[in-house]
């Protein structure tokens, strides 16, 4: 287990887009924050001038769906972005290396299926855009899509001084339940965030630790990120990228 503890500040641009019906489903769902971010598909380089990191989203349909959602994603590599692959689908394509595939079953209906989503973009650009007690830059989370093997987000929320446990450990049977075996997170990059007044690093240390405990090994790299927000009173945030 590694983990990098140095205050620094950041700045990235990070740009959200669809392929297909996904943009329209993206404009119409997505959380008004991230909806800042959307920028229409194209294969123009001029269009993703300066863009740090882009969130693809394509939800199956067609075979040429899913070829579409492939040239994009080679497109944006060859722009030198850092593309998060993100398949909406109740199947499992094919090819899964350093894809999120979020399916439809599991999720109510498409405002609470385009929340995850939100989670997520949140999660990075927060990760890579605030400062905190971690040095996590873009080449770190790049890590994260640059081996093969399963892409896997999850986030969930407790209460201060109360219910760490049985949350985390929900948490992780969560991870579990997609495919995210025992002892075997290769990288695990965390996002905790709190009021200043209950997160202490003791807090942030000890979930790091419960979550390596889980899904981490020996040779696991876990980075974190502390952040405050005094507005969620008693209630700690976490989210969690996962490459297993």
């Amino acid at each position: 287990m590694t983990s990098k503890m140095n205050m620094i500040v950041k700045a990235i641009t990070l740009k959200v887009t669809g392929i297909g019906k996904a943009h329209a489903m993206l404009e119409k769902y997505l959380l008004a924050a991230e909806q800042k971010l959307l920028a229409p598909f194209s294969f123009d380089p001029a269009t993703w001038n300066k863009t740090d990191v882009l969130f693809l989203v394509a939800c199956a349909g067609s075979q040429d769906t899913w070829t579409e959602f492939q040239k994009g994603i080679e497109f944006a590599r060859q722009q030198n972005m850092l593309v998060f692959p993100i398949w909406i689908s109740d199947e499992q394509p094919v090819m899964t290396d350093n894809i999120l595939v979020v399916k439809p079953k599991n999720f109510s209906g498409n405002m609470e299926l385009f929340a995850y989503i939100s989670e997520g973009i949140q999660s990075i650009y927060t990760v890579l855009s605030q400062p905190g007690p971690i040095d996590v830059d873009l080449e770190t989370v790049r890590s994260l899509l640059k081996d093969p093997g399963r892409l896997i987000f999850h986030y969930y929320e407790y209460q201060a001084q109360q219910g760490k446990y049985s949350a985390t450990d929900k948490a992780l049977q969560c991870l579990a339940a997609q495919g995210v075996d025992p002892h075997s997170g290769k990288i695990v990059l965390l996002n905790i965030t709190g009021s200043e007044d209950n997160l202490s690093m003791f807090e942030v240390s000890e979930l790091s630790d419960m979550i390596h405990d889980g899904i981490g090994n020996n040779d696991s790299e876990i980075y974190w990120l502390a952040a405050s927000d005094n507005a969620l009173a008693d209630t700690i945030h976490v989210t969690m990228w996962v490459k297993s």
